[in-house]
């Protein structure tokens, strides 16, 4: 499997000094694309101090009072108030990811790569890409 292509985005400033770098889609053989990774500075994993995160979702309990589903990382339930007990699940979940360690080299190579193109062209910006490039997945903060 080869990265045939990779579009990013620079973050604003406030999501920089967040450590957020830009955001975007990768396409993976020309017949599928993930959506939503977004690229991070000053990571203690990473040698470059570069990660890429691929998409996730919150992670959801089930309210013990109401039923409903909240996110995890809430405190009290979103509909009924409850407090809810401290639980020790991760906040969020990967919707895709890779499962290898060379997956995960290739796409962060591919995404650093465009990284570095873009920073070259420093009038690069969101409004030049057409819409349908993110699938109308990103939404700004």
């Amino acid at each position: 499997m080869k990265v045939t292509g990779v579009r990013l985005v620079r973050a604003d400033a406030a999501d920089i000094r967040r450590g957020l770098l830009a955001y975007g889609s990768i396409e993976l053989e020309g017949c599928f694309v993930i959506d939503s990774i977004k690229l991070f500075n000053n990571s203690p994993r990473r040698v470059n101090g570069m990660f890429v995160q691929m998409p996730n979702i919150p992670t959801l309990r089930r309210c013990d009072v109401c039923g409903r589903k909240t996110p995890v990382k809430e405190i009290e339930c979103l509909y009924c108030k409850a407090i809810a007990a401290p639980s020790e699940a991760n906040y969020f979940r990967d919707v895709c990811h890779p499962t290898t360690p060379e997956c995960r080299d290739m796409i962060e190579s591919a995404v650093f790569a465009e990284w570095q193109r873009i920073n070259a062209h420093p009038d690069h910006h969101r409004d030049e890409i057409p819409e349908e490039v993110f699938g109308g997945g990103l939404v700004d903060a």
